[in-house]
């Protein structure tokens, strides 16, 4: 094989056109996805390297030649056949296909590109472990191993508009390259030949799938390409030994615009998603760019966490900037307990009391968050217990690294037990999470319930629970409230909101009981809720309406009476709102839909027109009367109010 230069071939295949699994799937996937399949590779290097420390470095060459790319002659070839007359009357173009033909072609037609490099100082790729790179990790994995190199490498490939990944390894001074690119079938040149797949290979030899340990072979030492050469002299003279990762065609993860950064999108998805590797100092990332280096470490990891701490919702399937930054101060804070299993001690952090008064879950592999649905161990378990917040690193115990890593989806963002694992292994596996979920019973306090009964019901006219819920609670059909006319009809003022918004109809008032006070007003609308203390005075409300309304309003009002089907509601008072807090479907509200009373003090918030296939989050911080007899610890019963108001007149036109 010396006499043979490596070339990008294409074997033999079945017909696969310009969507195939894996490319057509990841084509949108934000930048996440990619970083995170790309940290992870090497952080799983690095601990089979026996590296006490990954190292990773990103940086983006830009205006390289195209013709300098490996293999780019053959691929040229490759895309022309695939993409002429004679073959798509064979696999005819899909839409989405012909985006990714766009991009691919815009990219040739240029003399140069940017290509983004990933280096690290892993164990680095050898023969075999290129092998199962190539392979999609295929038999070079023990039972032992901390992952599974190469699984789901595709991921990445969408971040190159030319759908071409190259590899290069040094591993006990030996260098070895190859390169992956997926285009689509086409018939081959020679006659009687087979069609060609859509997956080529920048190597020396290809030699069919029946053969999984040697299907390649590889350019090594001086046929390593130039491009690759650069990098990996760099890994020898920094870390000895290592892998890189070049990304040919760099669309800057498809989010093209002339405010990305390259080390503020790094950076984000590295401390969210591996938040708990970077604490305990286990992983150093750096960034070149524009001619200097930013580091993400133990300690910049706060500073770039405290960026993301607002965001409530992630773009993407992985952990928001918000949960990261509360699974931060979990690892940071949190007591460090180890559970008896049936397979041994098992590590968990746990950190209680928690400012957002939710209980969250959280399950880490080798440093990176994969997932807070764990099956077998949900938070309405713990329903009886003060809210906390557990992780479990899986560090201490090979086999539950082993049982959650063979569990885990392509993304490594969840676990899918009943598909990926044997009944044995299901049933190893259900039993940690059993041994975990009954001592955390046991160790974390359970909630006061005395002075109050649940606290997360609701009573709404003609209404019911709404599903779910993370505490136990009475089921069945709420009981209607009836309430008395105030006795003094003079005792009521009407409620106002900011812009001239006035009350309609007859309200009760708080039974007569203060001047003043907020007046009810309008119909009720029937609904469906469910309330969930996150805090002695904040709550989160989910609620859906059963009817339309052209305007409804939510008001939170305070019961006294420790029966909730009691009619005698003489002390209801509505609470106040924090503006600051409140949040409607995540969204702040303007403050023409805050209702006001007399005082200025929020009582209820406008939601527009409303529809009874739409469900509505609201999430608030409250103050109660400052006369009322309730200590600031207590969680006080709370009814929601959904009420139709008539609209104002900005939504009825001119």
């Amino acid at each position: 094989m010396k006499d043979i230069k490596p070339f990008l071939q294409f074997g033999p295949g079945d017909i696969s056109g310009w969507t195939p699994v894996g490319i057509s799937s990841f084509h949108g996937m934000k930048p996440t996805a990619a970083i995170r399949e790309l940290v992870q590779n090497s952080l799983d290097a690095a601990v089979d390297a026996g590296e006490e420390v990954a190292r990773m470095r990103f940086h983006v060459e830009s205006e390289c030649q195209l013709k300098e790319i490996p293999g780019i002659r053959e691929y040229r070839q490759a895309f022309v056949k695939a993409t002429s007359k004679d073959t798509l009357d064979s696999i005819p173009m899909t839409d989405n296909g012909q985006a990714i033909t766009d991009e691919i072609r815009a990219c040739l037609s240029q003399k140069t590109c940017e290509i983004l490099c990933v280096l690290d100082n892993g164990i680095g790729l050898d023969r075999e472990r290129m092998q199962g790179l190539l392979s999609d990790g295929i038999s070079i994995k023990d039972s032992d191993a901390t992952g599974s190199y190469g699984n789901g490498h595709i991921v990445a490939f969408p971040a190159s508009d030319l759908r071409y990944v190259l590899y290069g390894g040094l591993a006990d001074g030996e260098r070895i390259a190859s390169g992956h690119a997926i285009l689509a079938s086409r018939k081959s040149d020679r006659e009687g030949e087979l069609t060609l797949s859509k997956d080529g290979y920048f190597v020396k030899g290809l030699h069919g799938e029946n053969l999984l340990k040697e299907r390649y072979t590889f350019p090594e030492n001086e046929e390593v390409p130039d491009m690759l050469n650069r990098q990996l002299d760099w890994i020898e003279e920094n870390w000895k030994h290592g892998s890189v990762v070049l990304i040919p065609g760099f669309n800057s993860f498809r989010e093209k615009s002339e405010s990305f950064n390259l080390a503020d999108s790094v950076f984000r998805a590295a401390a969210c998603n591996f938040f708990e590797a970077i604490y305990k100092g286990k992983l150093i990332i750096e960034v070149a760019e524009r001619a200097a280096v930013h580091r993400l470490d133990q300690i910049t990891l706060f500073e770039t966490l405290e960026k993301y701490r607002e965001e409530k919702r992630s773009t993407d399937s992985f952990l928001s900037g918000s949960k990261a930054y509360e699974a931060y101060l979990t690892v940071r804070e949190g007591r460090s307990i180890e559970v008896e299993t049936e397979i041994g001690p098992v590590e968990v952090i746990v950190r209680h009391p928690v400012d957002s008064g939710r209980t969250r879950l959280d399950l880490c592999r080798n440093g990176m968050w994969v997932t807070g649905d764990i099956p077998g161990l949900r938070t309405q378990q713990f329903g009886k217990v003060k809210p906390f917040h557990a992780i479990f690193p899986l560090r201490r115990n090979k086999e539950f690294n082993r049982l959650v890593r063979k569990s885990e989806g392509p993304l490594h963002n969840d676990c899918r037990i009943k598909e990926k694992l044997s009944p044995s292994e299901q049933k190893r596996l259900t039993g940690v999470f059993n041994s975990i979920r009954e001592y955390l019973r046991q160790e974390i306090p359970d909630l006061e319930t005395s002075a109050f009964r649940p606290d997360d019901i609701f009573v709404l006219p003609r209404g019911g629970l709404l599903s779910g819920g993370s505490r136990p609670s009475r089921s069945g059909e709420a009981t209607p409230v009836r309430r008395s006319k105030p006795s003094d009809s003079s005792g009521g003022g009407d409620s106002k909101g900011v812009g001239g918004n006035t009350g309609t109809g007859q309200g009760t008032g708080t039974g007569g009981r203060r001047a003043g006070e907020f007046k009810r007003s309008g119909s009720y609308i029937p609904a469906r809720a469910l309330v969930i203390p996150t805090g002695s005075r904040s709550c989160d409300i989910e609620i859906v309406p059963e009817v339309k309304a052209k305007m409804g309003e939510i008001r939170l009002a305070l019961d006294e009476n420790l029966d909730v089907t009691s009619d005698g509601l003489s002390q209801e008072a509505y609470v106040s709102i924090d503006e600051s807090s409140l949040l409607v479907n995540d969204n702040k509200i303007e403050d023409q839909n805050l209702v006001r009373d007399a005082d200025g003090q929020i009582k209820g918030v406008l939601l527009g027109e409303i529809d009874s296939s739409e469900k509505y989050s609201v999430k608030m911080c409250y103050t109660v009367p400052d006369d009322l007899p309730i200590d600031e610890n207590q969680q006080p019963v709370l009814v929601v109010e959904l009420m139709s108001r008539q609209p104002r007149k900005s939504d009825q036109g001119d």
